[in-house]
């Protein structure tokens, strides 16, 4: 038996993104404003769905493979289906949240740059190891104009309250 795709994409997301999220003590090169994120994720829909749909596209990049998965797919329409329901209420449309959203659904690893080979479950530099993946991203213009948007709606970088979250999309 098969395990599901949300529920792949799910497990990738527990054992590579949640971790990284989550506050460690041992851990001197985490931003701390990483640990803010997943309690925001957990207590907005749209945001965790952003971050399934990350958690997809990383595995699959990370393998090496290209072509978004049933497992990318489902999870890509998810997270723009709930991103659409935040934005029908004016008052939440420009949260930090939905921010946030954006920016993990801007960031378009499909559209990476290809790589030769598997990429290492472990770097060599801890605090870079996900560094080989994302320094080859590319923005999605319907995602990257949305966040411009929500930033002007908002007033500016200035007014984000989110730890962490203006340093990201600057």
């Amino acid at each position: 038996m098969t395990a599901s795709p949300r529920r792949l994409t799910f497990r990738t997301a527990v054992s590579l993104i949640f971790p990284r999220l989550l506050p460690s003590a041992s851990d001197k090169f985490k931003n701390p404003a990483v640990s803010w994120w997943l309690p925001r994720m957990m207590s907005c829909k749209a945001l965790f769905h952003a971050f399934m749909y990350g958690a997809a596209t990383y595995a699959q990049v990370q393998k090496g493979i290209l072509e978004p998965s049933k497992d990318v797919q489902i999870a890509y329409t998810d997270a723009i289906h709930e991103l659409n329901e935040e934005m029908k209420d004016p008052l939440n449309a420009c949260s930090d949240e939905n921010m946030l959203a954006v920016v993990i659904m801007g960031n378009n690893m499909m559209a990476a740059t290809p790589r030769k080979g598997k990429l290492p479950n472990q770097a060599p530099l801890k605090g870079l190891q996900s560094l080989d993946v994302y320094g080859r991203l590319s923005m999605v213009p319907i995602h990257v104009m949305g966040l411009i948007k929500l930033i002007e709606m908002r007033g500016g970088l200035q007014n984000i309250q989110m730890e962490g979250l203006a340093a990201t999309i600057s």
